[in-house]
């Protein structure tokens, strides 16, 4: 049944855990067993020839022979030695209380750094003038400028509301256009961006300050048709023109207009200019 060789390979491969496990300091139970069939490989094999025909009976040794060519009873003898190696975790495991993982402990994310806040600086101005409110207000300072010829004009503005004054400088512009005769003069006046030492005061107001010297009875009626003119912008009027304002009247005509922008929103709120 056996040749050596075939006993030989048997006893390795028995006996090789074995061998393993004792350098390691870890032998089992298991270990024995495999040493043991190791053991039996090695002197049974070489010695099964005179045991067959000293010991056993010729049924007995016909049916070892039959069950060693027989490649299901290695197949069965393998599963049980793996069944037998295995079980005791398999039982471990299955029996073996299950420990929970314990509650994962919340990460504390600190505050993040707000983003910085916008600060005001008064610019809240949008162009709330509709065309028709636009072309009325035109309409009205034009019959004031005919009525007057030879005006002259100063717009300032903080260079918060630059947007404001853009437009207002139109409409100023487009109503001057629309009456030559009016011969109206715009001069320009220092940039408060540029000229540090302009000595443009700054405004107290939002919306409009009409100033214009010296105060007569004239010149206060003068300064309520502007008012009554330019209804849709928060309006006050002022007898107060500032020596780095009038200088800028180069012409010395007595009819000179400073208007003053604020900062803030110039819009009235009664809606005269939706």
């Amino acid at each position: 049944m056996f040749s050596d060789r075939h006993s030989e390979l048997l006893f390795l491969l028995f006996g090789l855990p074995f061998g393993d496990a004792l350098y390691h300091g870890k032998i089992t139970a298991l270990h024995w067993v495999y040493l043991a069939i190791a053991v039996t490989c090695a002197i049974g094999g070489p010695m099964w020839p005179a045991m067959r025909n000293r010991w056993a009976s010729p049924r007995v040794a016909t049916s070892v022979a039959n069950a060693a060519r027989d490649a299901r009873v290695w197949v069965a003898l393998l599963l049980a030695f793996f069944l037998y190696g295995v079980s005791p975790d398999i039982y471990r495991r299955a029996t073996a209380p299950s420990v929970l993982p314990p509650p994962a402990t919340p990460i504390e994310i600190p505050n993040p750094t707000p983003l910085p806040t916008a600060v005001p600086t008064g610019m809240q101005y949008r162009n709330e003038m509709s065309l028709k409110a636009a072309l009325a207000t035109s309409a009205k300072l034009a019959m004031l400028f005919s009525a007057i010829p030879g005006m002259t004009f100063v717009i300032t503005a903080p260079p918060e509301n630059e947007l404001f004054k853009n437009d207002f400088y139109a409409l100023i512009v487009a109503t001057c256009q629309r009456e030559p005769s009016a011969k109206c003069i715009i001069e320009p006046a220092p940039d408060p961006k540029v000229d540090i030492d302009a000595g443009i005061p700054d405004p107290q107001y939002p919306g409009i300050v009409i100033h214009h010297a010296p105060a007569t009875p004239y010149s206060d009626s003068m300064v309520d048709s502007f008012m009554y003119a330019l209804g849709c912008f928060h309006l006050k009027k002022s007898s107060r023109v500032p020596e780095s304002i009038a200088r800028l009247n180069i012409g010395k005509t007595p009819n000179f207009y400073w208007f003053e922008l604020g900062n803030g929103s110039p819009w009235n709120a009664n809606g005269a200019c939706g």
